[in-house]
């Protein structure tokens, strides 16, 4: 069994601002922020479990019905706003 550190308080503090529909999980041996949108859509926001200043991180959209593929990637989300800006089509849009 692998142990994987604690999320960083960065990636904790970011999850809280985003709401209780998120949580962070495990994916590919990394700590994501995590949203079940519904029994077809998934979202996944990577690069946020660091001790870095900066905010850099990319959205995935996944499509988790029949089969597991990405729907949609958004790279290079420079900011807060930008991510919320995002989480906000995508929920429109998808959920």
């Amino acid at each position: 069994m692998v142990n994987f550190p604690k999320p960083s308080k960065k990636i904790m503090d970011i999850r809280d601002q985003l709401g209780s529909e998120y949580s962070i999980k495990v994916i590919d041996l990394e700590n994501c922020i995590y949203r079940k949108l519904n029994n077809k859509y998934d979202i996944e926001i990577s690069g946020l479990d660091n001790r870095k200043h900066g905010f850099h991180c990319a959205v995935y959209l996944w499509s988790i019905s029949p089969t597991m593929s990405i729907e949609a990637t958004y790279e290079d989300v420079s900011s807060l706003e930008q991510l919320l800006e995002i989480l906000k089509s995508l929920e429109m849009l998808y959920g």
